[in-house]
């Protein structure tokens, strides 16, 4: 009997280990089931989504997994909140039914309809034009409509604008356009609650593809859509600003490129952009020496200047960029492949080319050594800040300088990040110029700074204005630069921030997707990382 019990549960044993082989196998080629009634994932998603249309703000971020939806602020016009508040009424959601799991996330896929405010920009200049026509048919007096200047009055435009936004905002469901879009969830077991994961994609399909800094950036949008049906009748000026999520700049107008070997071709750019320059002194000038046998490459629309020339200076060959932009968003780095872990590594002119730049400089190669304090969209993904010089970019466009030693623990570099509004860093140096000031360069552990050697330099000029520079030998200049005689040179020329990047074969100067100067051993090098200068207004409206 005790034989036969052996071998019944010996067999049962096997039996249950062969279930849970099979368990196991169903169950790496079958997704889980998530439980998804009362507290699951679509129930929390409803929630979510409700909150949004009644504007409860606080209960829908409640529900997410950090992050804020950046609902809260008010426009900062009146027809501007006419518009928002539209848009905010427009919303529909459907949740479609099922889900996908992603790893330890359930993905569930929302129908979202949303106004879409550019559909409104020929019908709105339509009705404004109309109200106008019956309202000028109407007055007794010409100087009841017109100034004496023979324009519509300000007031008399401005309420024409108003009723007609009015108008057609009553039947906003018109020009609504549905999307799907895929919400992720997370299960907090701390919490034991299903979260949501912050969307950009479903934000832009709510208010017509707008992106962070939400409100604000609605606000332009409807702005510049105004300015363009109020053309002619009410002077709207337009602004302009990207989006710091944007890894890929507008398309500049190929038309506003230009080239020339006469330097004074420069004269009527340089004066069509003194609403851009607001006062500012340029370096260049159309008297400028420029290097034999270059040319002078220039790039101007509402928001950015750029002049790009070959001189030389001290028997090397400098190429400099003189960069002025209208809104300090328009500085940017790029990651290759726009992460700080990827393998992989570009030219500065392919990575120039892929984001659009205007103008470009290579970068630190931050991914050829383990130093420096490396900080990229806001986030620090290096803290080794006890060598090098750091140069750190805020959100106002300007140059801060930590010098080696100064910050060298994480918890202090995160605080200096969140109190400077610090978007990125650049991580060699040496600082070679601060407010002025010449910077000690007895010595410095990196870059060979008493040696010629090709160079690569920011620099800050005054606010949102900049200077790219790099150094090299080419004909008929025989050196390059050391550290001093590259500060020599840019504090001739008035430079009061100056920074140094990665030299060599890395420096490389980009303009129009095109490298400018003569890199070390003839070819550009693979690397990391530029900086880089881009057109802030939209494709679609820069073209030609």
């Amino acid at each position: 009997m005790r034989k036969l019990l052996s071998v019944f549960f010996g067999l049962v044993a096997l039996a249950l280990a062969g279930l849970a082989v099979s368990l196991c196998v169903y169950a790496g080629n079958h997704q889980a089931v998530i439980p998804d009634g009362e507290g699951g994932p679509t129930e929390t998603l409803s929630h979510f989504l409700g909150c949004l249309q009644t504007g409860d703000w606080a209960g829908a971020e409640s529900l997410m997994d950090g992050g804020s939806l950046g609902l809260a602020e008010s426009p900062d016009t009146e027809i501007n909140t006419m518009f928002w508040e539209a848009q905010r009424q427009s919303w529909d959601f459907r949740i479609e039914e099922g889900y996908t799991l992603v790893g330890a996330e359930v993905q569930k896929t929302v129908q979202v309809s949303g106004m879409a405010p550019e559909d409104m920009a020929v019908p709105l200049q339509t009705q404004v034009q109309e109200i106008l026509r019956l309202r000028t048919e109407e007055a007794r007096l010409a100087s009841e409509i017109y100034d004496e200047n023979g324009a519509f009055r300000d007031e008399v435009a401005y309420q024409a604008l108003t009723d007609a936004a009015t108008m057609l905002l009553t039947d906003s469901a018109s020009y609504c356009r549905q999307q799907n879009v895929t919400v992720r969830l997370r299960y907090d077991k701390a919490l034991g609650q299903w979260r949501i994961l912050p969307s950009e994609e479903l934000l832009r399909a709510m208010t017509g593809g707008v992106g962070n800094a939400l409100v604000q950036a609605y606000s332009m949008r409807i702005n510049n859509m105004i300015a363009t049906a109020m053309d002619g009748v009410l002077p709207i000026e337009k602004v302009y600003w990207l989006d710091e999520s944007l890894v890929v700049a507008p398309v500049p107008d190929l038309a506003r490129f230009g080239a020339s070997a006469n330097p004074a071709d420069t004269e009527s750019v340089i004066s069509d952009a003194a609403k851009l320059l607001d006062g500012q002194e340029m370096i260049w000038s159309p008297e400028t020496k420029v290097a034999p046998g270059s040319q002078v490459h220039w790039y101007l629309d509402d928001t950015i200047l750029s002049v790009t020339w070959k001189q030389g200076i001290d028997n090397a060959m400098y190429t400099f960029s003189e960069v002025k932009i209208a809104h300090p968003s328009q500085f940017r780095r790029y990651f290759a492949d726009n992460t700080f872990s990827a393998a992989r590594q570009y030219k500065p002119s392919e990575m120039a080319r892929a984001v659009n730049a205007v103008t470009a400089l290579s970068g630190d190669f931050h991914k050829f050594r383990n130093l420096g304090i490396i900080v990229y969209q806001r986030q620090l993904y290096r803290c080794l800040g006890q060598h090098l010089d750091t140069c750190m970019v805020d959100g106002q466009g300007n140059l801060n300088f930590v010098m080696a030693g100064e910050l060298t623990q994480e918890a202090d570099v995160k605080a200096y990040i969140e109190e400077n509004d610090i978007l990125f860093s650049l991580a060699f140096g040496p600082v070679l110029l601060h407010d002025g000031q010449r910077r000690n360069l007895d010595y410095y552990l990196i870059g060979e700074i008493d040696d010629y050697y090709a160079r690569s330099v920011i620099c800050q000029i005054d606010d949102l204005h900049y200077l790219l520079v790099t150094v090299n030998t080419e004909a008929p200049f025989t050196n390059a630069a050391t550290a001093h005689t590259l500060c020599n040179a840019l504090e001739a020329m008035g430079v009061k921030n100056a920074y140094v990047l990665d030299g060599g074969q890395t420096a490389a100067l980009i303009t129009n997707g095109k490298l400018i100067n003569a890199v070390q051993f003839g070819s550009e090098r693979a690397i990391s990382d530029i900086i880089y200068f881009a057109t802030a207004i939209p494709s679609e409206e820069g073209a030609s």
